[in-house]
């Protein structure tokens, strides 16, 4: 079983489930463009919030582009 570890802080660790289940979605940021080769390429930006504040009021922001995650990191 996996726990996520929330250091430098008094709450308790959670399974991945649980922190999971705190995880909702805040904006979504969609980008497209065809190509000449008429395929569509795209950018996809996701920004979460947990319900628990486990990211200490920062937010997680995702970055995709055509089917790969190309940076996860904590803002704000």
């Amino acid at each position: 079983m996996f726990f996520f570890w929330r250091e430098d802080c008094e709450l308790p660790a959670l399974s991945l489930k649980k922190f999971a289940s705190q995880i909702e979605l805040q904006s979504v940021h969609i980008r497209t463009k065809e190509k000449e080769d008429s395929s569509i390429h795209y950018k996809l930006e996701l920004l979460f919030q947990d319900t628990d504040d486990t990211f200490a009021g920062h937010f997680l922001h995702a970055h995709m582009e055509d089917h790969k995650v190309k940076e996860i990191t904590l803002m704000g």
